[in-house]
């Protein structure tokens, strides 16, 4: 047993279970954060490039290097997708990061879809277009045999 004032947070106090669980679940937690970052550095990669690709593409927007807003959109989308697509391509090739690529595949295509459809103004063919996609992307994922 602890004696009053030793090893204790607050002085006077003996410590208990129930603080030792609270911090233990706390530092639980942050470590959780950054092994699920070592886990996983591809998604999380892949997410920081498209923060920066935002602010870049924001800095080129306010200094009036894209001058066309819808166009410049849709040069964003398309990036995006590109990244994505990166992405999905890491995954395939390295069998360490590998996951199901439903989750990335859907992103994708719509990123892909914004940008075509912000190009060319043309809603009425590529929004339909992305619904099909993005279904039968979940339809393949659910149909097809996990390893």
């Amino acid at each position: 047993m602890v004696e009053p004032g030793q090893g204790s947070p607050n002085p006077g106090f003996p410590r208990n279970e129930k603080d030792e669980k609270g911090q233990e679940k706390q530092q639980e937690k942050g470590q959780s954060l950054d092994e699920k970052y070592r886990r996983d550095p591809v998604g999380f990669v892949t997410f920081a490039l498209i923060i920066i690709w935002l602010g870049v593409f924001l800095l080129l927007q306010n200094q009036n290097v894209l001058r066309d807003d819808r166009q410049g959109w849709a040069i964003f989308a398309w990036v995006v997708a590109g990244m994505l697509l990166i992405e999905i391509l890491v995954r395939l090739a390295v069998p360490r990061w590998r996951q199901p690529l439903r989750g990335a595949f859907v992103p994708t295509v719509i990123a892909a879809g914004v940008g075509f459809g912000l190009w060319t103004d043309n809603w009425e063919i590529f929004g339909p277009i992305v619904l099909i996609a993005v279904g039968i992307a979940i339809l393949f994922g659910r149909l097809m045999p996990r390893r």
